[in-house]
């Protein structure tokens, strides 16, 4: 009759095993609090250029150049993990809104890596690489951001940083209106912009 009862038993453990695995598996990685860090950002920044390429009415490539357009404002998230010390990778989520023309709205979503040069302040340099999402293919087809950061810890919960920004939006196939009078098609449109950053750890 025990041995009954441990082939039964046995036979549960096998069954559950999976879930039991993948249970302990998360609770590990999700029980080192020290290596798992959040935080949100709001992203103020200003464009000190705009690169506009496009087809015009000769069917010719071209591209126009514009210096003190608006900047733009976003709500960013960060995911990160702490490999060391040093270093961390981050996944980011936010919402963006640039005030430019054309006026875009998108959704945001990369990754990154952190550099911290200050062990017991979150000091850090970031790298981050993150795609635009149209929220209607009418304002544009695609779009990238690459960011260059230096963040600061001023208080326990509390970081502010400046940054540099390369915002990169593919328009062709968009149905507006072309936005030169010479342009006959868009093709695509680069923004180069600095910012300031304030952010709080969740």
């Amino acid at each position: 009759m025990i041995r009954n009862e441990l082939k039964v038993n046995q036979s549960q453990l096998k069954r559950y095993f999976p879930l039991l695995a993948l249970l302990l598996f998360y609770t590990g990685l999700f029980g080192q609090e020290t290596r798992w860090r959040s935080s949100a950002y709001l992203d103020l920044h200003s464009s000190y250029r705009t690169e506009y390429s496009y087809i015009d009415v000769d069917n010719k490539r071209a591209r126009a150049f514009s210096v003190g357009e608006k900047g733009a404002f976003e709500m960013v998230y960060n995911m990160d993990y702490r490999i060391s010390n040093t270093f961390s990778i981050s996944a980011i989520g936010g919402l963006s809104h640039y005030l430019t023309s054309p006026n875009l709205s998108t959704l945001k979503v990369g990754s990154g890596i952190k550099i911290f040069y200050i062990n017991v302040r979150d000091h850090y340099i970031t790298l981050q690489l993150a795609s635009h999402l149209p929220f209607s293919k009418k304002k544009f087809r695609s779009g990238l951001q690459l960011k260059l950061g230096n963040y600061f810890q001023i208080s326990d919960r509390f970081l502010v940083g400046l940054y540099y920004n390369v915002d990169f939006f593919d328009l062709q196939g968009r149905t507006a209106t072309p936005l030169a009078s010479i342009a006959k098609s868009d093709r695509s449109i680069r923004f180069y912009s600095a910012g300031i950053s304030l952010g709080i750890k969740l």
